[in-house]
């Protein structure tokens, strides 16, 4: 009965340290790029900076929208 517990207990840290726990986005969380001179390790996402700079972009659209509209007050 030893054994078999043992033996449980070995499958269970095999299966915990071979097994992916986190998932293909944090695979991607580092990125490493290569040249003939050197070797850069980027860590994070460069798609967090392409959000920001996307709603930047979205930011001063629609203040710009906002600047040319011809605004009418009616007053009733």
């Amino acid at each position: 009965m030893k054994f078999f517990r043992i033996f449980i207990f070995s499958l269970f840290l095999l299966a915990f340290f071979f097994i992916n726990a986190y998932g293909d986005a944090e695979k991607k969380e580092i990125d490493i790029k290569r040249d003939r001179e050197k070797t850069v390790y980027t860590i994070g996402s460069t798609d967090i900076n392409k959000e920001k700079d996307q709603t930047e972009d979205d930011r001063k659209n629609s203040w710009d929208m906002l600047k040319n509209m011809n605004i009418r007050i009616d007053k009733r």
